[in-house]
């Protein structure tokens, strides 16, 4: 569900415990007379709304509210809006203007109080393209609070105080790297907050220090990481050094990926950076790599149970951020979409980018037609471009011939009903 995630308060001052919490998939009300905004809630209260905040454009962003009584707005970790006090409704607008990219992710946190009384709160934006409009329900996404332990071992020169980062990497996407303030003692056990939006099941974490300051050095026992809303809980043993120092660890590793013990092991199988991966069109065959001559995508006649033994099937996937990907195949191109220059109606046509890293035109929004989660084997998947919000597909077939027409001309509203746009995820390794 989008939304931002809204904790309620039986106080004025954001004071805990929350009197009610859920998910709203906009900011715009008003509360008349003695109107309470949830069951378990005063009249008056105060509530905060916590959220990732997807641009759809970039450019230059103008933030609004209405407010009755106060109102703070927090964006990517900025006070853009203050109006801290008990006044009518009044209209507020950001300062200063921020600029955002398109489809990066944004922390947003957006404070209010009523006094009592009536009330209103009401979040909109502008930005280039876009007069002033409420925050559509698909710019938001609500996060949730990852708990994260950090044991460090119990051994001489074990601790560590240099500057250490922390990712989660999960079946629904990866965290931003996030910065762990504070030095590791010997045998200490440190606790962090992380929120982000669902990640899904955890399958590694990756932690790493910068070998700053005087004893960077560092004997990580494991991590420990709880989703405080379900409480399921991974555990990621370590029991190595973090060191650049091939006295204490050969391998002089700066960073470890770790993954979780045996009976915390997710069951699904994930997509994730460096997976191989191939991708079965409706019609039974497989999207394959650019063939040497034609330079070209196209759909490659192998069957099902020649799939995994023929590398022109294959992808491996070198960028995700949340559900975007990159697909490079086997000859070292990404799969890329190619814009229409003449100016005519025909289809757009899909070509391997000669590119040596991911870039934007090689990127890919997973999005889900069965209900299932990201990268589940046997999950019907569409593919979106980031550039152009066309969808890939599958060849089509006039008499028999198979044409290279693979970027789908359709709407987000017909994506699902069209086969040409469907693929099914099969894992290789």
């Amino acid at each position: 569900m989008s939304g931002l995630k809204g904790y309620y308060f039986n106080n004025n001052t954001l004071l805990d415990p929350s009197a009610h919490v859920r998910t709203d998939p906009k900011i715009e009300f008003t509360w008349a007379g003695t109107d309470k905004p949830a069951s378990g809630v005063n009249n008056a209260f105060s509530a905060r709304w916590k959220g990732i905040l997807i641009p759809p454009v970039s450019g230059d962003y103008t933030f609004y509210t209405s407010s009755d009584d106060g109102v703070r707005l927090f964006v990517n970790n900025q006070l853009l809006i203050e109006n801290w006090t008990v006044h009518a409704a009044k209209k507020d607008k950001s300062d200063p203007i921020i600029t955002l990219r398109k489809g990066r992710k944004y922390p947003i946190i957006l404070e209010y109080y009523n006094q009592g009384g009536p009330g209103e709160i009401k979040l909109s934006w502008s930005y280039p393209g876009k007069e002033e409009e409420i925050i559509p329900t698909q710019a938001l996404f609500p996060t949730k609070n990852y708990k994260v332990t950090v044991v460090t071992g119990d051994k001489q020169s074990a601790e560590t105080n240099a500057n250490v980062y922390l990712t989660l990497d999960g079946t629904l996407g990866v965290s931003a790297e996030n910065y762990l303030q504070g030095s590791f003692p010997i045998g200490s056990t440190r606790y962090f907050d992380i929120e982000y939006t669902d990640l899904g099941n955890l399958e590694s974490v990756h932690v790493r220090h910068d070998n700053q300051n005087d004893a960077p050095a560092w004997f990580l026992e494991k991590v420990i990481v709880k989703d405080e809303e379900t409480g399921q809980e991974w555990v990621f043993s370590c029991g190595k050094w973090i060191a650049n120092n091939e006295t204490v660890d050969p391998e002089k590793k700066l960073g470890r990926t770790l993954y979780p013990e045996p009976s915390t092991q997710p069951q699904e199988q994930g997509l994730q950076t460096g997976r191989i991966i191939a991708l079965k069109a409706d019609n039974g065959m497989y999207l394959a790599r650019t063939d040497a001559a034609t330079k070209q995508t196209l759909i490659a006649k192998v069957a099902a149970t020649n799939f995994k033994s023929d590398p022109t099937t294959h992808f491996e996937v070198v960028k995700l951020d949340g559900n975007k990907i990159a697909l490079k195949a086997n000859n070292g191109q990404f799969v890329a979409y190619q814009s229409d220059q003449t100016g005519t109606v025909a289809p757009n046509r899909s070509v391997a980018a000669n590119l040596s890293t991911a870039s934007e035109a090689a990127q890919f929004e997973v999005l889900i037609l069965d209900g299932g989660k990201i990268a589940i084997t046997g999950s019907k998947i569409a593919l979106k471009s980031v550039i152009n919000e066309q969808y890939l597909a599958r060849t089509e077939k006039q008499g028999d011939v198979y044409h290279n027409y693979v970027v789908a001309r359709m709407t987000p509203e017909r994506y699902v009903t069209e086969p040409k746009a469907h693929f099914e995820l099969t894992f290789i390794k």
